[in-house]
């Protein structure tokens, strides 16, 4: 026997089973929501202090993010760094509590909003407040990401809305000059691209491979002090000309046989060595493409033909910070040749590029960003330009953070700027 159920009955059902599925989803989105976000303060490889931020679900999920602190002097880090930190655990971090981190977009705003309304934080204060803030992010994002059940990367690209995931080109550092060591070199770093390979293991073993080969190479010939056990990446040599390290780095290259496959980039390092005396770099000159005056365009366009043999007989592709004070001209002329990329190496120097159309590749450094989604809008910026995106770990002199983030957010976003990954912190920039 059959009993008939009345409307109002079924309308009664209905609710429940629908109250039923809704307290389901509350307990499961209140689970996956933001229970905690804690910060502190740790050093890396060279003392240098960098931000910590642990992050915790309801759900019990815990995601960790590290950002280095760097560009300002170490005196001004110590002095503002705890300050910050007691902030964002007293201030921000419970401010958090209860948001889902799925919403990256909206968490991120948030964060940017509290950094230019905060007064009391100007100056180095507001730098390292925006380094916490992009610790926070990516904590936040990782959480996201776990959340989502995707690997980070994947959830990254789906918040800048890429379909295509494209592994970077990882570039090695192999070799160290002015800024950094105390030899005569004008160019400050040297670095390895495979641009040949098939693929991205490929690509790392062909690096790994040609810095053993310079390993060798530059041991005999320049004797133990070569080795980059002393220094934090590339290696130190008594060269003095920067030809003849050009032609150790290509023969280290040949030796390897991956003559063609791997192209050699550089960073001029203008906007350091600038200030620095000028007899250092007058035999460099016209490649630096230093002092060259608005009247001389008969030796800029002789400039410009040397470069670019320069470029074609040393296997150049990538050029950075090739701007000092401003002139643009020489750079302009190389770039818009696509023979060589010519980097702007700083966020600051990226507009004027734009303007004078110099340069089609520019570095972004994740300490100079302040939340992934801001790191996501320059990369579209960039891209927009007409210009390249290179993602860079660090400023000079602030060390390696063991982190793989960086690596997940290079893919499909930029190129990975990275030391050798023959040490842990270094090896996490390519691992993903």
């Amino acid at each position: 026997m059959m009993l008939k159920i009345g409307s109002s009955a079924r309308q009664k059902c209905k609710k429940k089973i629908v109250n039923k599925m809704i307290e389901k989803k509350a307990r499961k989105l209140a689970l996956r929501s933001i229970e905690s976000v804690k910060v502190k303060v740790t050093i890396n490889d060279i003392d240098v202090p960098i931000i910590k931020v642990l992050l915790t679900l309801c759900n019990g999920t815990r995601t960790r993010a590290s950002v280095p602190t760097a560009g300002i002097p170490y005196e001004d880090i110590v002095a503002g760094i705890m300050e910050v930190a007691l902030y964002v655990n007293s201030k921000i971090g419970p401010s958090l509590v209860g948001k889902d981190p799925t919403e990256q977009v909206s968490i991120d705003d948030y964060m940017t909003i509290t950094v230019q309304q905060h007064q009391a934080f100007v100056g180095t204060k507001q730098h390292l407040f925006r380094n916490a803030m992009f610790a926070v992010s990516l904590a936040v994002c990782r959480a996201g990401a776990s959340v989502s059940k995707l690997d980070l990367f994947r959830h990254i690209a789906n918040l800048a809305g890429k379909k295509e995931l494209v592994f970077p080109v990882p570039a090695y550092d192999v070799m160290k000059a002015h800024s950094h060591p105390t030899n005569k070199l004008a160019l400050q770093e040297y670095f390895l691209l495979p641009v040949g390979a098939p693929s991205f293991s490929d690509a790392m073993d062909m690096n790994r491979k040609s810095c053993l080969s310079l390993r060798k190479l530059c041991s005999s010939k320049f004797g133990t002090d070569a080795s980059p056990g002393k220094l934090k990446d590339g290696f130190v040599t008594n060269i003095q000309d920067m030809k003849e390290s050009l032609e150790v780095i290509n023969t280290a290259i040949d030796n390897s046989g991956f003559t063609g496959n791997i192209l050699i980039g550089v960073d001029v390092a203008t906007s350091a060595s600038a200030s620095a005396a000028d007899e250092l770099y007058e035999m460099h000159k016209k490649f630096l493409l230093l002092d060259l005056k608005e009247e001389d365009k008969d030796s800029v366009g002789d400039s410009f033909k040397e470069v670019l043999s320069f470029v074609s007989e040393y296997r150049f592709t990538a050029i950075q910070d090739a701007d000092v004070r401003d002139n643009f001209r020489l750079s302009t002329q190389v770039g818009q040749e696509k023979r060589v990329e010519i980097i702007t190496g700083d966020l600051k120097r990226f507009n004027p590029a734009i303007k004078k159309k110099t340069g089609n590749a520019v570095v972004l450094k994740i300490n100079q960003i302040g939340s992934v989604t801001e790191c996501i809008l320059l990369a579209e910026l960039i891209e927009k330009s007409g210009s390249s995106c290179i993602l860079a770990t660090y400023d000079c002199g602030s060390g390696h953070i063991e982190d793989t983030a960086v690596a997940d957010l290079s893919v499909g976003l930029s190129v990975v700027g990275s030391g050798q990954g023959w040490k842990s912190p270094r090896g996490a920039m390519f691992n993903i």
